[in-house]
């Protein structure tokens, strides 16, 4: 009866108030109260019910204790990405691409044996130092730090001191401009203390990793159409900054034909001041070919009437190999040059122009003054080319050169690509090809397994910065 529950419950020391509510009766049931109001330390846990002796164990005890190093189950690459110090994702993804870059980080980083004073100079330092963190998981457990790279190189270019957004491109050269010059400063001070002449020097003693894998030299053959004056001149590229073949839209653009375009003839707005004649044609075609073949995408071009630049969204159709014979000068023959009937007329006499090449910078006005120098040994005169190149179709004797000229293959290896509206804003990654073929995705700390070639086709509007290596070493420039 009630009467009797009541009862019951004062005599355990309860009362009626001391009951609890239905929403604490489930840990009411979980507690057990010695005597008395329940008070601070009055609860005590309930005894543990004992295992049943016949539950089996499924765990095996570890082997003896070892240091952290050992535990990587949790690692999702072989490679640390670079810590983001603030829109620095420019700057980690150029590291990222030159550090798959493997023959040439090896020929640097072997430097200071044949040039000792190359080991003091500050940017080797820390480019040997970052570049070996990269490629060791032994070395650090984390993302890398790009600090002090930064630093070094905001020396001289202070405008990636601050924290924001730069384009990649301009980074590069910037960067192994430096890199460079460093280098080439520690080799003269290393021949002038043996007492030999930096300028009578051969290439091969000391021979520079910058200079070995990424200069190519491109010779250029100037006539005038009226007097055929003529003049062959050589011409340093670290890169090549390719145009777009297509308008925004309209189709997809073939990385091919944007490198057979890039050394296509060219027609020249020219006052040659010898004969009065007012244009010129050139050739040019790649007299010592890069062991490294760096090539960049224009996506950014200048809006000169907002004064800015605007990105092209065009897909880039890049291959996995690519040949460049036809864009090499063969060694049996020079350049040849297209008359003046084939360069500016039709067969029925129409004259022919397509629309002319952008350079590389509209925004800076570029003038140049090439000397013209007659065949016959005449007396050099000169003549002003203005900056207003007209691009011509490839010459005939294109298809005659891939034809003869023996394959020169390129292998991708590295792919800078950037997903934004503008050069100083988005987003750059890398992708990058690993020595056992595995291709990776370097998100600035993030790094992960990417797929193979045949995917990278998906960031044909992203692409930026292509890296090609020659499968077979070319001989050494002169």
């Amino acid at each position: 009866t009630p009467e009797a529950g009541s009862a019951a419950k004062r005599a355990m020391g309860r009362s009626e108030e001391d009951e609890a509510p239905d929403a604490f009766q489930k840990y009411a049931d979980k507690v057990v109260i010695t005597s008395g109001t329940p008070e601070k330390g009055s609860y005590r846990k309930p005894p543990q019910r004992e295992m049943h002796r016949s539950t089996p164990l499924f765990f095996i005890r570890p082997s003896l204790p070892q240091s952290s190093d050992v535990y990587r189950g949790y690692r999702s690459s072989e490679t640390f990405g670079l810590r983001n110090l603030g829109n620095t994702c420019y700057l980690n993804a150029v590291m990222q691409a030159l550090c798959s870059l493997r023959e040439f980080v090896s020929d640097l980083r072997a430097m200071p044996q044949t040039v000792g004073p190359v080991a003091g100079g500050e940017l080797f330092s820390c480019t040997t130092e970052i570049l070996q963190q990269m490629s060791s998981p032994d070395s650090l457990r984390g993302p890398l730090s790009p600090a002090k790279l930064r630093e070094r190189i905001a020396v001289a270019c202070p405008m990636f001191a601050n924290n924001e957004q730069q384009d990649a491109h301009e980074f590069f050269l910037e960067y192994l401009n430096q890199l460079h010059d460093e280098l080439l400063s520690a080799r003269n001070n290393w021949l002038f203390a043996q007492g030999v002449e930096p300028s009578m020097a051969d290439n091969e003693i000391g021979a520079l990793s910058t200079h070995v894998h990424l200069d190519s030299e491109v010779e250029k053959k100037l006539v005038c159409v009226t007097c055929r004056a003529s003049r062959n001149i050589r011409e340093r590229f670290r890169d090549f900054s390719l145009d777009f073949d297509a308008a925004p839209g309209n189709g997809v653009c073939m990385l091919s034909a944007m490198l057979e375009a890039y050394f296509a003839s060219e027609m020249l707005e020219a006052t040659c001041e010898h004969c009065a004649g007012a244009s010129a044609s050139m050739e040019k075609l790649l007299a010592a070919p890069p062991r490294t073949l760096v090539l960049h995408l224009k996506r950014f071009v200048p809006n000169l009437e907002k004064r800015r630049y605007d990105k092209q969204h065009q897909r880039v159709d890049f291959p996995a190999r690519l040949d460049l014979r036809s864009c090499v000068k063969m060694a049996d023959s020079g350049p040849s040059v297209a008359s003046s009937g084939d360069c500016c007329s039709s067969g029925a006499g129409d004259q022919q122009m397509v629309a002319p090449r952008p350079v590389a910078r509209p925004l800076v006005r570029r003038e140049s003054s090439v000397e013209i120098v007659e065949p016959s040994g005449a007396t050099p005169t000169a003549a002003t080319f203005t900056s207003s190149p007209l691009g011509l179709p490839p010459p005939a004797a294109l298809e005659e050169r891939r034809r003869v000229a023996p394959p020169m293959w390129y292998s991708l290896r590295s792919v800078v690509a950037h997903d934004g509206a503008s050069p100083h804003s988005g987003h750059y990654v890398n992708y990058s090809r690993g020595e056992n073929g595995t291709w990776r995705l370097f998100d600035d700390s993030t790094v992960k397994q990417f797929g193979s070639e045949f995917e990278l086709q998906r960031l044909g509007r992203q692409a930026y910065i292509l890296f090609y290596v020659l499968e077979t070493p070319v001989p050494a420039k002169v």
